[in-house]
């Protein structure tokens, strides 16, 4: 059975499951798949009854969440810092932000390890394309996954068991056909 969850003015995308599973983490407005949304914020979504509601957000910008698998935690890019994107956890109980990110260099797209300890991104820190990058949940241990100058990595997902991640390459900065590592 499909049912509709939002109707919220300029559209929700991206979602992310909370770890009880009764409510999503969406990006609003959201009118296009693109790679940045300046100007769009995190709601949460009740599943139960459709209420959403918004979460500690820049007003610039804030966008690819992905709730924490055991902590009620959100890792998200956000441009509140150099007017680029960088990695911010959200304590949602809190309401209070952490830049894991720290640098004027342009890191993206974050996702959860299983068991919540690390996060991977990704980021142009040393060449102008996108590479992997792995970090401890706490910001610490910061580690450089993929070292192919050649090809832009982007889109990482942690495997279930956290053996293995997935992501989109490409050839030179982005263009062709994108291929599954």
């Amino acid at each position: 059975e499909i049912r509709q969850l939002t109707d919220i003015g300029g559209g929700a995308c991206q979602p992310s499951w909370s770890p009880d599973g009764q409510s999503l983490v969406v990006v609003v407005p959201c009118q296009a798949n693109q790679q940045r949304y300046d100007g769009s914020s995190l709601f949460k979504v009740n599943l139960s009854d459709g209420v959403h509601s918004p979460l500690p957000s820049s007003p610039i910008g804030d966008y690819d969440p992905d709730w924490s698998p055991v902590e009620n935690k959100i890792v998200f890019t956000s441009v509140r810092d150099f007017d680029r994107p960088q990695i911010w956890v959200l304590d949602v109980d809190s309401g209070e932000s952490t830049n894991l990110s720290n640098n004027s260099q342009y890191d993206f797209q974050p996702h959860w390890s299983p068991d919540g300890t690390q996060i991977i991104f990704a980021s142009n820190r040393v060449i102008n394309r996108g590479k992997l990058w792995v970090i401890d949940a706490d910001g610490q241990n910061l580690k450089e996954m993929t070292r192919n100058d050649t090809r832009t990595n982007i889109e990482p997902v942690w495997g279930p068991d956290g053996d293995l991640v997935i992501y989109s390459q490409f050839d030179g900065q982005g263009g062709g056909v994108p291929r599954l590592m």
